[in-house]
């Protein structure tokens, strides 16, 4: 079995970024922001995470994820995926010290039959206008500024520990999404 890449990032083109940005602009529009929230044993522990969220079933920014994730996951990664699952619109911002500490996107929940495989993230915010909030996988260097700039997708296996760093200046903007598939035996 060939090895699976720990990641896999490119650039959206201008077109592609203008078709994603108007797609996001109606999927959310009418959505409310939540806090971005850990519950640990009953409580929310704010000091993993400190962000606000949307989210949003809307079908033309499902096809368009649901296209990206398949076509990553059958050149690179070769995972059983059979959706999109939840699609969340994301702020971290200066002033709260918007961040996601280490983490993973799988759950031990015994009563679903799917798990997350696949976890998405996309750069919607211009490297210049924020300090700080860099995405970070565990065992993988991100640390170029290429990966900051707006239009960036990193797409990577749901169980790779990662966080996003704390927002020190400005406002950090993306589009996280995951990708399930039976859960493995």
């Amino acid at each position: 079995m060939p090895l699976r890449p720990p990641f896999a990032a490119w650039k959206l083109n201008d077109t592609e970024m203008r078709d994603l940005e108007q797609i996001i602009e109606k999927a959310y529009k009418d959505r409310p922001n939540e806090d971005g929230q850990v519950n640990q044993e009953g409580q929310v522990n704010s000091e993993i995470r400190r962000s606000q969220i949307k989210f949003t079933q809307d079908r033309d920014l499902h096809a368009w994820i649901w296209d990206k994730f398949s076509r990553t996951n059958r050149q690179l990664f070769g995972f059983d995926i059979r959706d999109v699952f939840d699609m969340q619109y994301s702020e971290y911002h200066e002033s709260y010290e918007g961040h996601y500490d280490w983490h993973t996107d799988t759950s031990p929940d015994v009563d679903n039959m799917y798990q997350r495989k696949l976890s998405m993230s996309i750069q919607l915010s211009a490297a210049h206008e924020y300090e700080g909030g860099n995405l970070e996988i565990g065992g993988v260097d991100l640390s170029d500024p290429k990966y900051k700039d707006k239009g960036t997708v990193v797409v990577f296996p749901s169980l790779m520990p990662h966080r996003v760093a704390p927002v020190t200046k400005g406002l950090r903007k993306s589009l996280v999404t995951w990708c399930e598939g039976l859960k493995s035996i």
